[in-house]
């Protein structure tokens, strides 16, 4: 949602007094640098290629949660503790099984792509919406090689039993 504080608000309002609310959020970690030009190329590339709002840090999670009235319990980034890198689905892999991931499998992908929209089996945009997804899962590889940004923040957040509004 564009506005976290917003969407947060409207869950706290369904939720019962004490109830838990919990979910993951993606954002930009510690490492990414505001004014690193190519740090910023790469997280345009997750936003435009995931159809995202402006990507912001995790404690802009938290100061949602809060405004919205919850009690934050936990709000920790699961990916340094798991053991497949959380981006390991878009390494260039040269396996059969791994084909559509290589330079090679991306070409005839994006060739077919084009192919069947040019002869109509596929709407018109389809080849542009193709190039989002690429974009997309390209710049995730690099963000998560470079530990820029994660998908895996992990909330957990209570509906206050006595009304009383959020607390850090």
């Amino acid at each position: 949602a564009p506005d976290r504080t917003v969407c947060f608000s409207e869950i706290f309002k369904v939720l019962k007094p004490g109830a838990t609310f919990a979910g993951y959020e993606w954002v930009f970690t510690d490492k990414y640098d505001v004014s690193n030009p190519e740090h910023k190329k790469i997280m345009d590339g997750i936003e435009v290629g995931n159809g995202l709002p402006d990507t912001t840090p995790a404690s802009d999670v938290v100061d949602a949660l809060v405004a919205a009235g919850f009690d934050v319990k936990v709000c920790e980034d699961l990916a340094p503790a798991s053991e497949v890198p959380w981006y390991q689905p878009f390494l260039p892999d040269y396996t059969l099984q791994g084909f559509k991931t290589s330079l090679w499998g991306i070409k005839a992908t994006s060739g077919l792509v084009a192919g069947i929209e040019a002869i109509g089996l596929a709407p018109k945009g389809t080849a542009q919406m193709h190039g989002h997804l690429y974009t997309a899962a390209e710049t995730l590889c690099e963000a998560g090689k470079l530990g820029i940004f994660t998908p895996m923040l992990h909330f957990v957040a209570v509906k206050p039993a006595g009304g009383r509004k959020g607390a850090k």
